[in-house]
């Protein structure tokens, strides 16, 4: 179980799941910028590497096996998974 305000990487109760497959899904065919192009239009500071983005060691892993390079994480994930 988790708190009911737990928001972030692999939080997502598992009933849910399918709304963040339909988000990343949504965010593919309309061609939604990476979360680094968004950090920029918003003057926030570019990740560098992954480990920018989080500590969490599951989740980096994930991230590295999913994405080539850190400019390559999708808007709606790095949401969800950055540590601030």
């Amino acid at each position: 179980t988790q708190p009911a305000n737990a928001f972030g990487a692999m939080a997502t109760p598992e009933f849910l799941l399918n709304i963040d497959e339909i988000s990343l899904h949504h965010s593919r065919l309309m061609k939604v910028d990476s979360y680094n192009a968004y950090r920029k239009r918003f003057a926030l500071d570019e990740h560098r590497s992954f480990e920018d983005v989080t500590t969490d060691t599951r989740v980096l892993a994930e991230l590295k096996t999913i994405y080539a390079s850190v400019d390559h994480i999708e808007f709606y994930v790095g949401l969800m998974v950055e540590q601030v």
